[in-house]
């Protein structure tokens, strides 16, 4: 799963396998625009069980950010689980 942070704050963006964070990209890894299109309901309810907690930048190492300049602190697993 790959987490989109709050940019410029942060890192663009933060790859998860298995709510593990992964600091190493496998080589040859591109953006890419399309993809596979949206989730079904139940691919979502999975992903955000897997990923409970893991919202606000640095929550992975038990330190989410706080910072001033960052909106991380509204990345509640209520907030990523509200319907679009």
């Amino acid at each position: 799963m790959l987490r989109l942070n709050d940019f410029p704050e942060h890192p663009l963006c933060t790859l998860f396998a298995d709510g593990q964070r992964v600091d190493d990209l496998p080589a040859g890894w591109r953006a890419t625009a399309g993809g596979p299109g949206p989730l079904t309901p139940q691919e979502r309810r999975q992903v955000l069980g897997v990923m409970r907690g893991l919202g606000p930048y640095g929550s992975e190492a038990g330190v989410p950010c706080d910072g001033d300049w960052c909106t991380c602190s509204i990345l509640t697993d209520d907030y990523v689980a509200r319907e679009a």
